[in-house]
């Protein structure tokens, strides 16, 4: 193997290829809107409904009908249960460090987490190629680990004891949020219930070559034609031998969150050690509160319940965000939606009386939304 460290023993795909997906994704854009296609960007949408013949999409600045919907965000929104009960959300994290790297490939460990390590060219402002070695791995599910420094300080020690090389903090560090499915392979199809409603989910991370296979399968089924995959790949299936394990312990967290969220919290002595740039799920007044300081020093609160199913959202110190460990789920720190399944914001709510508040963020009028839900995306 082209590693500086010895391994046992591995297996190698053959006729790979690297690519750009921005380049990839502007090309198809392109090439789609030159057929008369239209983009909406910055319309989230919030609810999908099904007539005897026609959809409705409910978004955040109007309804739109069509006669088949394809829901291909991360998380469908179209289904509150029964898809979710075979998806898991989790975090994954890289970080890059300047350096010569191996082969130009793609490695992969089995170990849990696992590690995958790749190579990337970056031009300076010198206009030279750079080699960077990308480390990845470390995933834990969503809302799921409170210091979330922890993976990227496990990913340095990683890269120090396979290259001998530190991180220095002028490298590349950041995380991404993953599907997983129970059986490892995309659900692809025709939603649960549904005659017009198709959906494309559980990548895995593969999301450029499982969302590539998923078009090609959506396609064929919109148009009436046989697909050699549609059976392999159908939302609905559920398969025991491979499925069975998997969804049960991912969805053992729903209740066990359910229970355990309810614990008691810290309280109003809590307040004054938020560090600025920093929350924490509080209870106060006999309420559980999602609790921020901002840049100024400022405090602000929020309802914990996520708007989804009811889990309390923890807070992820490296992304700035309110995660909810059931079905990944994430809010900004004023509540907005970044990750679904969830499309509306948390509530804001008082703080206890005496204890400042971000004046940027004011009280809503009687009837006035303190945030738009529409504000975040999926």
């Amino acid at each position: 193997m082209p590693l500086p460290f010895p391994t046992w023993r591995a297996l190698r795909f053959e006729n790979q290829a690297t690519f750009e997906p921005r380049v990839y994704l502007r090309t198809l854009a392109t090439a789609v809107a030159s057929q008369g296609v239209t983009f909406f960007e910055d319309t989230p949408v919030t609810d999908v409904a099904e007539d005897d013949d026609r959809c409705r999409i409910i978004t955040a600045r109007g309804v739109v009908t069509a006669r088949a919907v394809v829901v291909a965000a991360h998380v469908p929104i179209t289904n509150r249960v029964l898809l979710h009960t075979k998806l898991a959300a989790y975090r994954s994290y890289a970080v890059g460090v300047q350096m010569p790297t191996p082969a130009d490939a793609l490695f992969w460990d089995t170990a849990d987490p696992y590690h995958y390590i790749r190579r990337q060219q970056i031009q300076g402002h010198d206009h030279q190629l750079r080699d960077y070695l990308i480390v990845g791995g470390e995933d834990h599910k969503v809302g799921e680990i409170e210091d979330t420094t922890q993976p990227f300080r496990r990913l340095e020690a990683y890269v120090r004891e396979h290259f001998g090389r530190e991180v220095a903090p002028t490298d590349y560090r950041w995380s991404g949020q993953i599907i997983e499915s129970a059986d490892g392979l995309p659900y692809v199809g025709l939603n649960s219930g549904s005659r017009q409603v198709y959906v494309a989910t559980g990548y895995s991370g593969n999301g450029i070559t499982s969302g590539t296979l998923a078009g090609m399968v959506l396609a064929d089924q919109l148009l009436g034609r046989d697909n050699q995959w549609s059976k392999l790949l159908e939302a609905t299936r559920f398969k025991p031998l491979a499925s069975a394990r998997a969804a049960i312990s991912e969805n053992l967290d729903f209740p066990r969150h359910l229970v355990t969220d309810r614990k008691p919290f810290p309280g109003r002595e809590a307040l004054p050690g938020i560090p600025a740039g920093e929350g924490q799920v509080l209870s106060l007044g006999g309420h559980r509160l999602a609790v921020y300081r901002n840049g100024n020093g400022q405090l602000s609160a929020l309802s914990a319940v996520c708007t989804h199913l009811g889990c309390l959202v923890h807070w992820n110190t490296t992304e700035k965000s309110w995660d909810c460990p059931c079905h990944g789920s994430r809010f900004d720190p004023q509540g907005r939606v970044l990750n679904g399944p969830a499309v509306s914001a948390l509530r804001r709510e008082a703080l206890p009386a005496g204890e400042d508040e971000d004046d940027d963020d004011a009280q809503p009028r009687p009837g006035q939304s303190a945030i738009d839900p529409g504000a975040g995306r999926q």
